[in-house]
């Protein structure tokens, strides 16, 4: 064995460990490649239905995001005229 140990530098020492470590990239590697096969048929078979529910639901999510930011404005015009009140009604 080497002096640098069990370092997985791939210089033969600790075999079994190098062999599990590649064993173990090859099937992940094999998941990825199956995910990314699949999602290539995917596309080809319901890319429209899928690029017309992404459109819808951005689409539904800005027109919400929208309506809370329209929300807090309303929020603050709100604050700001009790301040005001509040403000007048205490100098008076």
């Amino acid at each position: 064995m080497s002096s640098h140990g069990h370092c997985g530098c791939g210089s033969g020492h600790d075999s079994s460990h190098m062999a599990k470590m590649y064993k173990h990239a090859f099937f992940e590697a094999m998941h990825q490649a199956k995910v990314e096969h699949i999602k290539k048929r995917i596309e080809a078979t319901m890319g429209p239905t899928l690029d017309k529910t992404a459109e819808a639901i951005v689409e539904s999510f800005v027109k919400i995001w929208q309506s809370k930011m329209q929300d807090a404005e309303i929020m603050k015009d709100m604050e700001s005229k009790l301040k005001r009140i509040i403000s007048e009604a205490t100098k008076g």
